[in-house]
């Protein structure tokens, strides 16, 4: 068997992406949460079994506490040649660095694009400075978008960010619920309103074909076929 362990707790928004990507692509994979970052590593610690373990931790790299967990982890996994360990700084930032992402929440001409396009500038230079491996908290746009940015980490960042461009349309992302857009075919709900428009409007992708988009636009298709795993496309 194959099993994706998570750090996030079932009534987290990470756990719900993950259950939905992985539903949707490689529904041989068996997901389960591990409820912390803490409970992870000691769970794969103890892995004893022939069968293969994909293990998403966040790779927060300016946090002390990610930085000693990734450590420890790797540290187990090298004992391990079942054990793969994914290449994430968080779920929300594969949605935030998703190219298509301003393409899917806004439709043509919405009124979100301009009252934030101060939100569109942070994302293009926060994922500039990931890129290239840059200080993001020296970007004075960065920093000037975010009071006391020194007291938050580059998860903490990208979940701020990710929310604050997502939030009331049907692709919003907070700590505990990924919005509908994320779960269901385009517009397969009944509470949708006849003015609710967002940039799929026209064309209206399954569930299945946003998930394919989502591991064909980011490093998750690279990750996984590393891994041995192709997606049911």
């Amino acid at each position: 068997m194959i099993f994706f362990w998570t750090e996030d707790r079932k009534d987290k928004s990470g756990y719900q992406f993950w259950e939905k990507f992985l539903g949707a692509l490689y529904p041989q994979v068996v997901l389960e949460s591990k409820t912390n970052s803490s409970e992870l590593v000691k769970s794969v610690a103890k892995i004893n079994s022939n069968d293969t373990y994909i293990v998403a931790l966040d790779h927060s790299f300016d946090n002390d506490q990610s930085i000693r967990e990734i450590s420890a982890l790797r540290k187990v996994i090298q004992k391990k040649n079942n054990v793969y360990e994914l290449n994430l700084i968080s779920f929300e930032f594969v949605l935030l660095s998703f190219p298509l992402l301003l393409d899917w929440i806004y439709a043509e001409e919405d009124e979100f694009r301009e009252q934030r396009a101060v939100l569109v500038t942070v994302r293009e230079k926060l994922l500039e400075a990931v890129h290239k491996q840059v200080d993001y908290k020296e970007v004075p746009e960065i920093a000037e978008w975010l009071n006391n940015i020194n007291e938050y980490n580059i998860e903490q960042i990208t979940a701020k960010l990710l929310y604050g461009l997502t939030r009331n349309t049907g692709f919003s992302v907070d700590k505990s619920n990924t919005g509908v857009c994320w779960k269901t075919d385009c517009c397969g709900y009944g509470e949708r309103a006849a003015d609710d428009k967002c940039g799929l409007d026209n064309r209206r992708p399954s569930l299945v074909e946003k998930m394919q988009a989502i591991l064909r636009e980011s490093f998750l298709e690279q990750e996984f076929k590393r891994m041995g795993l192709e997606a049911v496309l």
